[in-house]
């Protein structure tokens, strides 16, 4: 068994955690709990601020510690957290706690460490902020320099003293929140890091506090791997140029193997899984560290961050705190970071496969760093399996494979990969070293995943060559479409190397593309950690039942194969109906399908003729309500669709018995369910101006028979929201689908 083997089994034992195929799940709503501890967590840290906007150190027993240096190394931890969880820096608040920041005068390291990460917090808003960043990184740097051994800190910056890996990393801390802001850090330093970490190092990985104590330690070595990965983005980025088909960063296998060897045993005694306080939240400072810049979203098939996020939720105090070793303040401040930076948005997830899948280290890393700009916010990278369920990787919209070899897919893990597509994922392939293996590879990996559907060149003048960066057609990308949405992107240009090299100002453009795709696939809406895209799939509700059937057709009838699926999966917890999906069914079929819904949508033109137009009249006659729409909009991809479909209801029920349902409609004014405005993606707004439903409906009597949208549907309904898109938000979309089953689902008048 590997390494993700063993410590999912291992995690399994610690935590008394059932197997991971059901324990790692994706728990709706976790995002939405985080999102409501933070808010609390930090009303609770500002309850506490002080009047001159500082903050003093309060234990759990009451006793207040006065000394100046604590005070500041608290203050300065708190207010990066603040930061760090979403407040403002023009908040009076902040300003009151950076202005008191800035005139302390200090020599304890913790307390200049902490002050830098609060203030690069800030510049990250305001680069006003950044001065201060720059000198407290001098004075870390100097204090380095006059340290023995070199590299190495102490709790004082002004005079050398004891040094210990705690120190260091928080040193370190300091002077990489400069190198963040483009400050100029000699490469001596880096160099006397990274040598003084590996000659503490011990043999079996890991690092300790003292030489006197017996073991390695959680935090110590989790302090350790952050560092690292800190030098080798400094330090080795120009290394990894060729495609070796060796594996990347040596020096971190051994570390990274402890790490995940020991992290369930460090867990139970930190506390996690058994409720004490230990050195938890302090601990989890440092995972979370470990987690971002590893880019491993799981330690083998263990989520770190789904992990850590439950078990604060359970420990979250009434008034909003959390209580630790040191007190409320410190652990509340840790607690913060821990959930807020974990929670950050995922651009990318880079997939670990069989192959050279990891040529470029720290490609992605070093692009989400420059990515900042663009997004106005932290983003982030993850690294993914596929060893665990696809719906677990719906942290990012796009998963990245590239490589310079054929890929190793099994069966399996194509099925994975169509899997996470279907739902509503987009793959990027990136061909490194110009690898002939890779560019023929992933076309016959394309053409398993999706045997109908073909790469093509992307036009020069397309939306993704231009919604951010101009790139004016180059790198040339080929897409994979569905007509309405890219399944998949490729391109044989390595991306990958100017990312990894850094290149960010004279090869603006591949850092342009990725920031184009990402804008394009997601129309500019990003996702947080833990948001539950694909919901689990449910056990039977006590309500009703209704059967829906999706209608085939010689065209592109199946775009998006899980749409409904989704709803049915969201729709029995929401409204407790079964949305029962049968199997697709030709036109001519309708009528004795049983189905209460038939979902028919496409992009390309459709032609019924005479006997599918009877089928579809009887099917309404019948009792059946039928829903069309263009999938993609129709300014996006459906235009075809649209007006085929449009003439062919015309042709069956009559001219003009396609008309625009009323707002007052039983299917908006459902009681409990009522719709009193719908959301559509800005260049669909900006073309209807209003805020009300445009379905158009035939009626049979009163009730409705057929439901007709110009605006997608489908595409929402999987939970995409591409910048091509001309429709409903995911949101409304869902909020019309689930009135359409309800009403299906009303007893029928006699």
């Amino acid at each position: 068994m590997d390494r993700r083997g063993v410590l999912a089994a291992a995690l399994a034992v610690a935590c008394g955690l059932a197997p991971c195929k059901t324990a790692c799940a994706a728990e709706a709503g976790l995002d939405v709990k985080v999102e409501a501890a933070i808010g609390k967590g930090m009303k609770y840290l500002w309850s506490q601020q002080q009047g001159d906007g500082s903050w003093r150190d309060v234990r759990s027993g009451g006793l207040e510690i006065q000394g100046p240096d604590r005070q500041i190394a608290l203050s300065s931890l708190i207010t990066y957290s603040l930061l760090a969880s979403g407040a403002e820096v023009t908040d009076p608040r902040i300003v009151k706690s950076l202005t008191w920041l800035a005139r302390q005068r200090t020599g304890w390291n913790y307390a200049v460490s902490m002050r830098s990460q609060a203030f690069l917090e800030a510049a990250k808003q305001d680069l006003r902020y950044k001065p201060q960043v720059m000198r407290d990184a001098v004075l870390l740097i100097k204090a380095a320099g006059r340290s023995r051994p070199y590299g190495s800190y102490g709790y004082r910056l002004d005079r050398p003293g004891n040094t210990d890996p705690s120190n260091a990393q928080y040193g370190v801390l300091g002077v990489w929140a400069a190198h963040q802001l483009q400050g100029e850090v000699p490469r001596q330093y880096w160099s006397e890091v990274m040598k003084y970490w590996l000659g503490i190092q011990e043999r079996d990985g890991g690092w300790k506090y003292r030489k006197s104590d017996k073991n390695s330690t959680a935090t110590m070595t989790s302090a350790g791997v952050a560092t690292l990965f800190v030098c080798v983005d400094a330090l080795l980025s120009a290394r990894f140029t060729q495609c070796r088909r060796t594996e990347s960063l040596a020096l971190l296998r051994k570390p990274m193997a402890w790490f995940d060897k020991h992290f369930p045993e460090t867990l139970k005694n930190e506390g996690l899984c058994h409720g004490g306080h230990g050195d938890t939240y302090y601990y989890l400072f440092g995972v979370e560290r470990v987690g971002l810049a590893s880019g491993y979203k799981y330690f083998g098939k263990v989520d770190w961050y789904r992990l850590g996020a439950q078990w604060l939720l359970g420990q979250q105090q009434g008034n909003g705190s959390w209580n630790g070793k040191w007190g409320p303040t410190p652990a509340t401040a840790y607690a913060l970071l821990f959930l807020a930076r974990g929670q950050r948005a995922v651009l990318f997830n880079r997939l670990e496969y069989g192959g050279d899948w990891n040529n470029r280290p720290r490609a992605l890393a070093n692009y989400c760093r420059y990515a900042r700009k663009a997004f106005e916010q932290d983003v982030y990278w993850q690294i993914i399996n596929l060893e665990v369920d696809p719906a677990e990787w719906h942290d990012a919209p796009i998963v990245v494979i590239s490589g310079s070899i054929a890929p190793t897919l099994s069966d399996v893990d194509i099925a994975r990969l169509r899997a996470f597509v279907h739902q509503g994922g987009t793959l990027l392939s990136v061909t490194e070293c110009k690898g002939k293996g890779f560019q023929e590879g992933m076309r016959e990996t394309y053409e398993k995943l999706f045997p109908s559907r073909a790469l093509a060149p992307l036009p020069k003048d397309h939306k993704l060559y231009s919604i951010h960066g101009k790139l004016e057609g180059k790198p040339e990308m080929f897409v994979l479409s569905n007509g309405a949405r890219p399944l998949a992107i490729h391109t044989d240009e390595d991306l990958c190397l100017d990312w990894q090299l850094n290149r960010w100002v004279t090869q603006r453009g591949s850092y342009d593309a990725a920031s184009n795709i990402v804008m394009y696939v997601t129309g500019k809406t990003l996702r947080k950690r833990g948001a539950a895209h694909w919901p689990k799939r449910p056990g039977k509700v006590d309500g009703p039942t209704v059967r829906l059937v999706r209608v085939k057709y010689d065209g592109n009838w199946d775009p998006e194969p899980l749409a409904w699926e989704r709803v049915s999966r969201r729709i029995a917890a929401d409204a407790k109906v079964n949305l029962e999906i049968g199997e697709p069914v030709a036109v001519k079929d309708l009528p004795s399908s049983g189905a209460a819904v038939a979902v028919m949508t496409g992009t390309s033109a459709i032609d019924l003729g005479e006997a599918d137009g009877k089928a579809l009249e009887a099917y309404v006659a019948g009792g059946g309500l039928l829903v069309v729409d263009a999938a993609g909009g129709y300014t996006g991809g459906g235009r075809d669709f649209a007006r085929s479909a449009e003439n062919a209801l015309d042709g069956v029920f009559g001219r003009r018995a396609l008309r625009t349902l009323s707002e007052s409609s039983e299917l908006f004014r459902m009681k409990g369910w009522a719709i009193d405005r719908v959301h559509y993606h800005m260049q669909t707004k900006h073309r209807l101006g209003t805020t009300a439903p445009q379905l158009k409906a035939v009626l049979d009597g009163e009730r409705i028979g057929v439901l007709f949208s110009r605006e997608d549907l489908t595409t929402a309904l999987i939970g995409c929201a591409p910048a091509n898109c001309d429709g409903y938000t995911p949101r409304s979309a869902y909020e019309i689908a689930r009135n359409v089953v309800l009403y299906a689902a009303k007893p029928k008048k006699k």
